[in-house]
């Protein structure tokens, strides 16, 4: 059975509290998550050139 996120197991702080996350804290995250795609589609697209 999954765990779940609201509840993590006991020790483990690198599960996210998801009630802590506010909607631009997502969306700073998904922002910089998308830089480093584009970044790494760069690199991707020198490689293979």
């Amino acid at each position: 059975m999954m765990e779940s996120w609201v509840d993590p197991p006991h020790g483990d702080d690198t599960i996210i509290d998801t009630a802590a996350v506010t909607a631009d804290d997502l969306a700073d995250e998904l922002l910089r998550l998308a830089a480093m795609l584009q970044r790494l589609a760069e690199v991707v697209r020198q490689s293979n050139n």
